[in-house]
């Protein structure tokens, strides 16, 4: 089974402390006991195994967007603007939207332990984010990953970019983008 860095579920405890200790008590009582201490003390460095995920994605998107269907993307725009806090925001404003597609593409190696990311068929607006050769994903990781995207792009200052996944093939996932 596949790896992830450690550094995902910091960006999501920030986001959990940020809305308080009631929020934060209420979103570990939700986790299972395993999960709960998985997301409590992983470190940035740390290799999680997808099979020891805590659940701190679907959790977390369903207290902060009850009953809403994009709520898994809507989690990934939030967690991908909590990690580009600071001096990084003012960054993402200067380069072209492909180019910060394709940084997003090469960090894929640093925070996922197999596959690789590409990006195929850039053309004006619109590209196809490719993740080749990697195990089977939650489909919650799916989601997470396209409002990811979408996160970053927004805040290159693309107003309404759009992440759609058209291809579910383990050898070669594929996202359309699009953006403005």
């Amino acid at each position: 089974m596949a790896k992830y860095k450690g550094s995902g579920i910091e960006v999501i405890r920030a986001l959990v402390k940020a809305r308080g200790p009631e929020f934060e008590r209420r979103f570990l009582e939700r986790l299972s006991p395993q999960g709960r201490e998985l997301f409590q003390h992983a470190l940035a460095v740390s290799w999680i195994d997808f099979k020891d995920d805590p659940g701190d994605i679907p959790v977390g998107a369903d207290m902060l967007f009850p009953g809403d269907p994009e709520r898994i993307a809507k989690f990934g725009r939030l967690a991908a603007r909590e990690a580009m806090s600071g001096i990084y925001k003012v960054f993402l404003r200067i380069p072209t939207k492909a180019y910060i597609i394709k940084r997003i593409a090469v960090l894929w190696r640093t925070n996922f332990d197999t596959g690789t990311a590409g990006v195929e068929n850039i053309r004006n607006g619109q590209a196809d984010f490719v993740i080749r050769d990697f195990p089977e994903f939650p489909e919650y990781q799916l989601d997470f990953l396209g409002g990811y995207i979408a996160g970053m792009l927004e805040l290159t200052g693309s107003p309404n970019p759009q992440v759609v996944i058209t291809d579910r093939n383990p050898q070669a996932w594929r996202f359309q983008i699009t953006w403005d």
